[in-house]
């Protein structure tokens, strides 16, 4: 009977230690963002390196709201979606697509301090446009997007 007591106490204390650490995971992305930096990386088929481009001049602003919402600000029109955080991994069904990728998914967080949020999207099998020279390129895409809390 004890050995039943001392399992079932061990059991409440893990669930509720569970569902305080999902809270706390969650709780630092919560607010609104402004980018800093976005970085495409494609490596088309074919070619052993990829090829990278930086834009500093991301400026987008993404808000992630504690219902589940999210809303990007990325010029005069609102883009709103939803997300979901497990672990490392961030979920968007936000309709918004650059001039290389259409930007829902999964991603990946590599940073997520109260300052600091870094997440990447990978796409395999993308045929792209280079907006530079007109070119199109079939391979994976990789956008990495920087972000600070405002």
């Amino acid at each position: 009977m004890k050995t039943k007591i001392t399992a079932a106490l061990f059991l409440v204390l893990a669930v509720a230690m569970s569902c305080k650490e999902d809270e706390e995971a969650l709780a630092p992305i919560i607010g609104k963002w402004r980018g800093t930096m976005a970085e495409i990386e494609v490596r088309p088929f074919g070619i052993p390196l990829p090829v990278s481009k930086e834009d500093d001049t991301f400026d987008s602003e993404i808000e992630f709201r504690s219902d589940g919402t999210l809303i990007l600000y990325d010029g005069s029109q609102p883009t709103e979606g939803t997300w979901d955080l497990k672990g490392d991994k961030l979920t968007t069904d936000i309709d918004f697509n650059t001039a290389l990728i259409n930007l829902s998914g999964t991603y990946t967080v590599e940073t997520l301090t109260e300052t600091t949020l870094v997440f990447f999207l990978e796409k395999e099998n993308q045929t792209i446009t280079d907006p530079d020279s007109g070119q199109t390129i079939s391979g994976d895409v990789k956008a990495i997007l920087h972000f600070e809390r405002i």
